[in-house]
This record gives structure tokens, sequence and C-alpha cells, in this order.
């Protein structure tokens, strides 16, 4: 791991688990590109994407994250995926890199209905379980009103009906190829 991923792994590892790690730490792991969730989606990486050309990208690296109930979520990039041991039990995490808040007055204005963040790049790193990645959804460049143009902004995207995917027994088409 880079050192800014180490330190959001080690926040992860004393925020969830209790564990106090050395300063400086910095773990080898393995990573994985790709992972389905329970609704059948397939959510891939930035580590494997940025690898192919424009033209092979299925750009289903961003998802929705959440924390502690179904009210609360974020929004993210995957990195990629990895597994490890805690506590003697195997765990299969994400290091996700965090879009901002939405931005609150074209939230009010819209009801709601138009979630606008800004892509944080490694300035929001954050390691979640991989049970917490609840959708893959499309995060849409923008410019909201009053904002300079490409300023790093997107607007949320999600499934039509995915809520309620769950109960049919459709899932995505999921290729072997890497």
């Amino acid at each position: 791991m880079k050192a800014n991923e180490a330190i959001a792994f080690k926040k992860y590892l004393q925020d969830f688990h209790s564990l106090a790690l050395e300063e400086g730490w910095t773990p080898k792991i393995t990573r994985w590109a790709r992972l389905r969730l329970p609704n059948g989606q397939v959510a891939r990486s930035q580590w494997k994407e940025a690898l192919k050309p424009v033209n092979k990208i299925r750009t289903a690296r961003n998802v929705k994250v959440c924390y502690n109930s179904a009210a609360l979520f974020s929004l993210g990039e995957v990195r990629y995926y990895f597994q490890c041991r805690i506590k003697g039990f195997l765990s299969t995490l994400a290091l996700v890199s965090v879009y901002s808040s939405p931005l609150p007055d074209l939230l009010t204005r819209s009801h709601g209905t138009f979630i606008s963040c800004k892509y944080l790049e490694d300035l929001n790193l954050v390691v979640v379980d991989i049970t917490c990645i609840k959708a893959v959804v499309a995060m849409i460049p923008c410019s909201p009103p009053g904002m300079v143009k490409d300023d790093g902004y997107y607007f949320l995207v999600e499934r039509p009906g995915l809520d309620i995917a769950n109960l049919g027994d459709i899932h995505e088409a999921f290729s072997t190829e890497q």
C-alpha cells in the first residue's frame, strides 16, 4: 500500500477493531479488481480500469456506501479490493476515495433529487467492509451554477428500480476477461 492508503487502513483498524499500530506501518496486500454485489451488480476498481484503453473501460467503479443505516450514505470511487485477517476472521475490504458532501443549496432547491459532489481524489481515502457497498452508481461530470467548469463536480445517477432488483433472479453478465 502507498503511505496515504496505509493511513486510511490504519484508521479503519483503529476505529472498527480497536487495534493500535505503530507509526509508519505499511502493509503488503494483494489487490482485487472487481466484486459482485448481493444485488447482482459487478463493482469494478479504478486500479484495473486505469490500465485499460478508453474504449474497454466499464466505468463501474463508483459506489454508494452505507455505514450505519440506509439513510446515511456516501459516494465514492473504489480504488481496489483486498482481504486481510483481523482478529482471526477473514475480512474483504475496499479502499474508497469518498466524494465530498452534496452541495446543500442544489440539494435543497431540487428537493433532494439532484446530488452534486466534488471528487476529492486522495484527500478523502477510507477503507470500508464490502458489506457496506450497496450499489454501483454513475457519477456524471457537471458544472453546478456558480462553479467553474471542470472544477471536479459530478452528479449522481442511480439505476432505476435497483431497490427492488433483488426480488427477481436477473443479474448482470459477468465476464472472466480482464
